[in-house]
């Protein structure tokens, strides 16, 4: 997990948020065993979307981590307390990461986290949720609406850290790989012959901004071209689910 010696790479998703067991299990059951010519695997390695995947997680990853370092490791703490406070053990779940980091976003936009956090966790019960800390952190965006991000369901950049000398210059160039990426997706898809587009797609082939755009949510959450529904499993919470629901309707 240290990383191959690139800077950029020390925040990619899995640096910071290492698999679980039971993810090891299944990447090793999704091999199905084939032999990969170095040619094909330069080639997949190379793909726009899996480019696109990897550029908006460690986006998501980044803005979240340089959002803490600003706040700093005391009011992290006071936070952590509090989140204990108001729901004991959220701490230890899941989404817990990605709401700390939500909060350290909203921090640098001017918003007070301790009272937004309690208000997110008072909006209603918390009872029966699989993991409160990512229903917690689906709601804030209820509360706040965050700024607008490189592809319509991403946080975007708080002003407080966009116009840091260092960390802004920094997600400024990421936000360009993943608006670049993003395009070279879409480029793909609507230079592909209708008959030759996967089933997926073939229902779009005359809708050509949806398709564009479901191309991009595709890459980004990772669908195979053999998945055959357009915009796969339901996602349950947050912008992402607000976006998938559009892209549906």
């Amino acid at each position: 997990v240290t990383g191959d010696g690139d800077p950029h790479n020390l925040i990619a998703p899995q640096t910071i948020n290492l698999r679980t067991a039971v993810e090891m299990v299944e990447a090793v059951l999704d091999r199905d065993g084939a032999e990969q010519s170095a040619r094909a695997y330069q080639r997949t390695a190379h793909d726009p979307a899996t480019v696109l995947a990897n550029n908006t997680g460690i986006y998501l990853d980044a803005v979240n981590l340089i959002a803490q370092i600003r706040l700093g490791s005391e009011q992290i703490a006071a936070l952590t307390a509090a989140a204990e406070q108001l729901a004991p053990g959220v701490t230890e779940e899941p989404g817990w990461e990605a709401l700390l980091g939500h909060l350290a976003r909203l921090d640098a936009e001017g918003t007070r986290p301790h009272a937004i956090l309690d208000a997110a966790i008072s909006m209603r019960s918390l009872d029966g949720a699989h993991d409160r800390a990512a229903v917690i952190d689906g709601r804030l965006d209820r509360l706040r609406p965050p700024t607008a991000g490189p592809l319509p369901w991403l946080p975007g950049v708080p002003a407080a850290i966009a116009n840091d000398p260092t960390w802004g210059t920094y997600l400024a160039a990421r936000v360009d790989q993943v608006q670049t990426t993003a395009a070279a997706v879409r480029a793909r898809i609507l230079a592909t012959e209708p008959g030759n587009l996967p089933r997926w797609a073939q229902p779009l082939a005359d809708s050509p901004d949806i398709l564009g755009d479901v191309a991009v949510w595709r890459a980004v959450i990772g669908l195979p071209d053999s998945e055959p529904d357009p915009i796969g499993p339901p996602i349950t919470i947050g912008r992402a689910r607000d976006w998938q629901r559009a892209l549906d309707e």
